[in-house]
């Protein structure tokens, strides 16, 4: 009897994984056409492996329209890339997968429509810090769905914004137009700013632009309010409104856009500042405000003091609001503000 409890026992270590998966317990947003969902709870597992990949399986994903839950299945995606460097672990992965039908008990097993869609090309990239862990998702359905559908893991609030929004295009301003804004914030301290469909408009005449999406945007919490800041380049997709025209989206075409972003959010209120340098392709700089720092508390800014031989900064402005084309070491001596922050030369 000893002698077949060691066998069996030596045959279920064999059979046993090479490690236990990690759970996360995460917010997931997903977005179809630039519409997103409100967050819901989901739970992801990640098994490390021995080869310096990872098994990444999102249970019983769903699509959820206000009370309108459509069961779609759960995504294993198996030879994840997995690369730990300065604290956290990034993933990533390419592939084409078939979705397995969920677990979910109040679901019955036809009722899962992964299995339904065949082969469903997926790109994945993500990283695990400390306990949190964030993931994107892109779901290519365009063929099928006429669909592109992103998932995002580890998303700590979504605020929805309606806010006046002001165009100036060499000192020329639009009049204010109400329009909604999203910003996501994520787990990691940083959030996603979303401005669907952005018109340039001019009495009569309108210049479609597209989705401006900014990812990766600094959030910084003064107490009282968020601060959010950036400065990066973006590429700008085609709006997702049915009364224009594919072709008439102006921002597909504009490859790279340089822009700095700088803005205040509460709970109930926005403000941002966004300059789009357009000078190299049209010869403008865009300033795009929406709603005012009306209301906003008063917080102290420090003066940070540099070296004006590290002054070589892309975006530089005057205390008057006026940018300056020429590098600080160049500049006379006084108060600038260089990427979003105050600085004396």
């Amino acid at each position: 009897m000893k002698k077949i409890l060691l066998t069996l026992a030596a045959a279920f270590m064999l059979a046993a994984p090479a490690a236990m998966a990690q759970n996360y317990a995460e917010n997931l947003v997903v977005t179809i056409n630039g519409e997103s969902t409100d967050p819901v709870p989901a739970s992801i597992d990640v098994q490390k492996k021995e080869n310096g990949t990872c098994t990444f399986m999102l249970k019983n994903f769903k699509l959820a329209a206000g009370e309108d839950v459509m069961p779609v299945g759960t995504i294993v995606l198996e030879g994840v890339t997995m690369t730990e460097a300065d604290g956290q672990t990034t993933l990533e992965t390419t592939q084409t997968i078939r979705i397995q039908a969920g677990n979910d008990a109040n679901v019955s097993d036809d009722g899962w429509m992964g299995p339904m869609l065949g082969d469903v090309p997926i790109v994945m990239s993500g990283k695990i810090v400390g306990d949190n862990l964030l993931a994107n998702i892109d779901i290519d359905m365009s063929e099928l769905l006429n669909q592109i559908i992103n998932v995002k893991v580890g998303v700590k609030e979504m605020r929805n914004y309606t806010e006046p929004l002001v165009v100036t295009i060499n000192e020329e301003s639009t009049e204010p137009q109400d329009v909604p804004v999203q910003v996501m914030t994520l787990v990691d301290g940083t959030c996603i700013f979303r401005l669907n469909n952005f018109t340039l408009s001019a009495g009569e005449s309108s210049i479609h632009v597209g989705n401006i999406v900014v990812e990766n945007v600094n959030v910084e919490n003064k107490g009282l309010y968020d601060a959010i800041s950036t400065m990066q380049n973006i590429l700008i997709a085609a709006g997702t409104d049915e009364n224009v025209p594919a072709d008439d989206w102006m921002g597909p075409g504009l490859g790279e856009v340089p822009l700095v972003l700088n803005g205040k959010m509460m709970a109930d209120k926005l403000f941002v500042n966004i300059d789009i340098d357009m000078s190299a392709t049209l010869g403008q700089i865009i300033n795009v405000k929406l709603g005012t720092d009306e209301g906003f508390p008063e917080i102290p800014e420090g003066i940070e003091h540099i070296d004006a031989a590290q002054g070589n900064a892309t975006v530089i402005y005057d205390l008057n609001g006026v940018r300056q084309m020429q590098p600080l070491s160049r500049l006379a001596k006084g108060v600038y503000v260089v990427n979003g922050r105050k600085v004396v030369k």
